[in-house]
Parts: structure tokens; C-alpha cells; sequence
């Protein structure tokens, strides 16, 4: 559920050095999803406490559940190895 909410809604700009993932809705749990996300994506290595936070914050937080597709899907806080963790890092600079 969550992955695929990520790489359905994979789109970013760049400007410079700056990137904006637009992950989040306007609501508070939206701007955290979007801030966890966005560390998540630009980060050098994987970080569990981010992960925990944007999975918990995904439902009512993410773009990609704007419509309720996901309203019943259940994120598992306990998953201590998430297959994402072997992509890291997500982003490479050249």
C-alpha cells in the first residue's frame, strides 16, 4: 500500500539544488507525510523514525489517499526491515 502510494505519486521539480516532493494534502498530518517524506527521499541512508511517521501519517495525510483508495490499509509500525531500506540512497547526485 504505502510503496505504491510513493511511486504513483513519484514527482518532483528541481530548481538548483532545491527538490519538492508534492506527497502531502494541506491537512497537519499532510505537512508532516510531505516533511518525512521528502527527508526519507533525500536522505543518505534509511531512518526507521522517519519511515514509522510518514507510514502512520500516510492515510490521512498523503495526496495519493485523496480519493480514500487506501482508507483501510494498515501500516505496520513493527516492520523493522522494509524492503525501501535496500534502495538507499534513494537520490544520487552526480
Amino acid at each position: 500500500m504505502f510503496g505504491e502510494a510513493v511511486s504513483q505519486t513519484y514527482q518532483y521539480s528541481t530548481n538548483g539544488m532545491a527538490i519538492s516532493f508534492p506527497f502531502g494534502n494541506e491537512t497537519n498530518n499532510g505537512k508532516t507525510y510531505k516533511k518525512m517524506m521528502n527527508d526519507l527521499l533525500t536522505a543518505k541512508s534509511f531512518n526507521q523514525a522517519l519511515y514509522n511517521i510518514a507510514g502512520s501519517t500516510f492515510i490521512n495525510g498523503s495526496v495519493a489517499n485523496g480519493i480514500g483508495t487506501y482508507k483501510n490499509s494498515i501500516f505496520n509500525p513493527n516492520c523493522i526491515n522494509p524492503l525501501i531500506q535496500t534502495f538507499y540512497p534513494l537520490i544520487r547526485v552526480c
